[in-house]
């Protein structure tokens, strides 16, 4: 059993991902109340990757302060660049690629290292940065974005200047190429991957699936869409 990611909320509302390493349980983004992802694990989360300063990923960040947790990012308390290596608390190594999106600070993916297994948390890119498959070679457990369909998009009703904005390349990644990326670019390390970040009007989650397990085509994946 490899090294498991535990998606808590996944969207343009909330998102918040817990690693268990192997050696201790790490947190990527804040976008829900501390308290309530703490209430599903035996063993306490004292360290916080947060991968930008948007609202839906960072949020209850004042509550880790509060509680004395290490929290890293390229914005805020401890300050990380993209291709940094840092030792965390729990025995994990952690290292961040910075990935193209419309925040102030740099946005970044997550990679975890621990005792078990490598994870890769990468949501919020408008595209498949250069070395991205590189920088997810050897990971057994991987959360990508496929926000949406671009002819859903084209279709909702968002005005005009958000549906430029999300489809943009500092936007989100489109359902359409984190598929193509899955087929052509998915390092065969990979055990587990979650598909999430999905509009709720831009993406149809059965749709996904069914695209997504046939660009998976034979490997043995397990294959999740996280629909909120």
């Amino acid at each position: 059993m490899g090294l498991i990611l535990h998606p808590i909320a996944s969207s343009s509302e909330a998102n918040t991902t817990v690693i268990d390493t192997g050696s201790g349980l790490v947190c990527v983004d804040a976008g829900v109340q501390r308290l309530d992802t703490l209430s599903r694990f035996d063993a306490p989360i004292r360290t916080l990757l947060i991968t930008h300063e948007h609202h839906d990923h960072s949020h209850y960040a004042a509550q880790w302060r509060k509680a004395r947790a290490e929290i890293l990012s390229t914005f805020s308390d401890t300050i990380i660049k993209p291709w940094d290596v840092v030792e965390l608390k729990e025995g994990a190594i952690a290292t961040a690629m910075p990935i193209p999106h419309d925040a102030k600070a740099e946005t970044v993916a997550w990679r975890v290292y621990g005792p078990k297994g490598t994870a890769v948390v990468a949501t919020d890119l408008g595209e498949i940065p250069h070395g991205f498959t590189r920088f997810v070679e050897g990971a057994t457990d991987v959360l990508l974005e496929a926000s949406y369909h671009p002819r859903l998009l084209a279709a909702c009703g968002y005005i005009e200047p958000l549906k430029q904005r999300i489809e943009g390349p500092r936007g989100h990644l489109s359902a359409l190429d984190a598929i193509a990326w899955i087929k052509d670019g998915l390092p065969d390390s990979v055990e587990r991957l979650w598909l999430g970040h999905l509009s709720k009007v831009a993406c149809c989650p059965n749709w996904l699936r069914a695209a997504a397990g046939e660009a998976i085509g034979g490997r043995k994946i397990e294959l999740t869409v996280l629909e909120k």
